[in-house]
């Protein structure tokens, strides 16, 4: 069956997930217009070397600015060279929302995101997808860079680039260099508070990202400029000529009711899991890590030996365990307490199988371990924030 992806929007806000056989597999949350990722030019309005930051102004928005040592930023308007002052206008990039009291946070980095590259000032270093990991693949990747950027912008290698012909990544080369360049010359010339260029939304992302995977997938939206920015997003790429882009049009029940997504989204943030077998699993977030707690619960292993029984409730666990991470958006450090067992081979085969789980994670995800006390180390980048921080921050409860 294949992949669907349904948008729609919400309180000015932009819900997309990935349903799977009519399972909810992702779900995300962001405002129609996003500030993450968008460039401007911001005007130096303070420096706080105690907090090692300075506040810059976009517009009427305060913003925070944190200085580094290795602080280099693209710079329009300076008075003191080398010397950030007040007054002084540079190049930003919106990293995050205001969260509470918290002002918006942005950094001197700025970047343009491609099929297979990344372009970035000031960085100008040469960095690859970790899953480039040949040295082969680094140096002609590294070489093509070279010939076509001369050094005079950063690079990161996306894990398509891997792949892909050598023409195609030179060609997106070019094109995003010369864009680089366009948009500093049109810099020079604006004020402070413009925007330069808005950030791709996340919902738009999944199009680029699914470009060389995505053959099949169907993209779903009962809104009419969800559905014009999706399929002009569609026809940019032709490996995606198979996926459908479709309009919801029943008129008696909402996208969302269709989904049923009032009954699934409060499943997604609920901390206990139940299994088929009758076993469960606590999913605690806190500010350290994730705390996941496996229990055989109503589950019964009748006339079968215990340690096969014990192993069939964890690899039970271990599917859904990797299912709750993707679709509750939890990353960092997870420590999961599955049920002992005292075969060493068993405990194996469920590190084996959790291994095997995380490498289909789209999100990079590793398992670390288990430790002498039988709890499993298991680390998974942060992409977004958790499924729940971003119901909150849009201010919508399915409770």
């Amino acid at each position: 069956m294949k992949d669907k992806w349904v948008f729609f929007r919400k309180e000015n806000n932009v819900f997309y997930l990935l349903m799977r056989e009519n399972r909810l597999v992702e779900c995300h949350v962001e405002p129609a217009k996003s500030f993450a990722g968008s460039l401007y030019i911001a005007r130096v309005e303070q420096i706080k070397p105690e907090l090692g930051a300075a506040f810059v102004k976009i517009g009427d928005r305060s913003c925070f600015l944190p200085l580094a040592k290795d602080f280099f930023p693209v710079m329009l308007r300076q008075t003191r060279a080398g010397v950030l002052t007040q007054g002084d206008e540079l190049l930003v990039r919106g990293e995050k929302e205001a969260a509470g009291k918290k002002e918006p946070v942005v950094s001197p980095g700025i970047e343009l995101d491609g099929r297979y590259a990344v372009l970035s000032l000031p960085d100008k270093t040469v960095r690859f997808s970790g899953k480039i990991g040949g040295k082969e693949d680094r140096r002609r990747l590294g070489a093509l860079a070279e010939r076509i950027l001369g050094g005079r912008f950063g690079v990161l290698f996306r894990t398509n680039a891997k792949t892909a012909s050598e023409e195609a990544v030179s060609a997106e080369l070019e094109k995003l260099a010369e864009q680089f360049d366009g948009l500093l010359s049109a810099a020079r010339a604006r004020t402070a508070g413009s925007c330069l260029r808005s950030g791709l939304p996340g919902y738009l992302k999944v199009v680029r990202d699914l470009a060389l995977t995505g053959e099949g997938t169907e993209f779903v939206t009962d809104d009419e400029a969800l559905f014009r920015e999706l399929s002009e997003q569609l026809s940019l790429y032709p490996e995606l000529a198979g996926a459908q882009c479709r309009k919801y049009e029943d008129p008696l029940l909402s996208l969302e009711s269709c989904l049923r997504l009032p009954v699934l989204i409060p499943k997604a943030l609920s901390p206990r899991v139940l299994l088929p077998s009758g076993a469960w699993i606590m999913i605690e977030p806190t500010e350290a890590l994730v705390s996941v707690d496996i229990n055989s619960g109503q589950a019964s292993p009748g006339k079968r030996a215990r340690e096969d029984f014990l192993l069939k409730i964890n690899l039970e666990a271990a599917h859904a365990l990797m299912e709750q991470l993707r679709l509750r958006g939890l990353s960092g450090m997870i420590i999961a307490d599955f049920i002992s067992m005292k075969d060493k081979a068993s405990n194996n085969i469920l590190l084996d199988c959790l291994r095997r789980l995380a490498a289909e994670d789209p999100v990079k995800t590793t398992v670390v371990d288990m430790t002498a006390l039988g709890l499993v180390e298991i680390t998974r980048k942060r992409e977004r924030e958790p499924l729940k921080k971003q119901l909150e921050k849009a201010g919508i409860s399915y409770a």
